[in-house]
């Protein structure tokens, strides 16, 4: 084997490797630390209409103890930051 295949093949067994155990790693951690996340799919009632999506990202800061909203601010990925 020369030597390119085989650090090739050591770099990517390393890659699947390390992959690997930090798939296992999310999968072993459970649900019970994910309990103040608030990532994921937000549901609309039926009633809901006129729903727009727009590219504007929407970052919103809860207290974790009391659940009430502490700040929002909404951000466009698309425009530069402003100074």
């Amino acid at each position: 084997m020369s030597k390119n295949k085989l650090i090739f093949l050591t770099a990517f067994v390393g890659f699947v490797g390390l992959t690997v155990y930090a798939l296992w790693k999310e999968v072993s951690r459970g649900t019970a630390q994910l309990q103040y996340s608030i990532s994921g799919v937000i549901l609309s009632g039926p009633g809901a209409r006129g729903i727009v999506k727009t590219d504007n990202a929407h970052v919103l800061l809860f207290d974790p103890e009391t659940f009430e909203l502490v700040a929002s601010k909404i951000l466009n990925p698309f425009l530069p930051p402003s100074t």
